[in-house]
């Protein structure tokens, strides 16, 4: 939960648990953003728009990684997805929606191959009162793993509801007022001795300035 931005050389601390179980220094931390292997990663994607009706975009994603070439004491990750997205709107309501999905695949050993099927998919609905605007959000997510392996699966689902206000009284100032409610059920919670599922609520304040 939150709106931390990932730069290209910045790293991203994982959850402890994770770090354990891979033995590692705590905190553990990891590079997002590594070329390994020779092969190009490419997209390709088609969009079409109707006055009346809106845009609709389709896009298909492959970063060629090889699952099992060892890098930076990882290993790459063959992750590949589908995205289908929709602008359109209501009388005076905006509607966005975007939904994907896809696989990721890691094999340290032939003996270590997992697949990850993930999903996630939202619908956001806006609409702006001259300064003023606000917009409500519902996403679904979920993973599903695969391995070949005694480890436990490390699945997860849940949903999301965002509710947000804004209000610009200059053009280079924004003030926003947003909550947000996570409902998930996360199976790795358990390594922790902690509950798998978990409601977690954030009401935040922000103000963005703009030049």
């Amino acid at each position: 939960m939150g709106d931390r931005y990932t730069t290209l050389l910045d790293n991203l601390r994982q959850p402890d648990v994770v770090g354990s179980r891979q033995r590692r220094t705590l905190p553990f931390e990891t590079e997002p953003f590594l070329q390994i292997g020779d092969k190009p990663s490419w997209y390709a994607g088609v969009a079409a728009r109707q006055n009346d009706l809106g845009r609709l975009t389709l896009l298909y994603y492959d970063n060629e990684a090889e699952p099992a070439q060892p890098s930076h004491g990882g290993f790459g990750w063959r992750t590949k997805f589908t995205s289908l997205g929709l602008d359109t709107g209501i009388g005076d309501w905006v509607l966005l929606s975007q939904a994907m999905t896809g696989t990721t695949e890691v094999a340290s050993t032939p003996a270590s191959r997992s697949i990850t099927r993930f999903r996630a998919a939202y619908l956001l609905a806006g609409r702006y009162f001259g300064d003023w605007s606000i917009a409500a959000r519902v996403d679904l997510f979920g993973t599903h793993e695969e391995h070949s392996n005694t480890a436990p699966e490390l699945s997860e689902h849940g949903h999301a509801l965002t509710a947000a206000v804004s209000w610009r009284p200059v053009r280079w100032v924004r003030l926003t007022a947003e909550a947000l409610q996570v409902d998930s059920y996360r199976q790795v919670r358990q390594v922790e001795g902690l509950a798998p599922r978990a409601v977690e609520n954030q009401f935040q304040l922000s103000a963005r300035f703009f030049f």
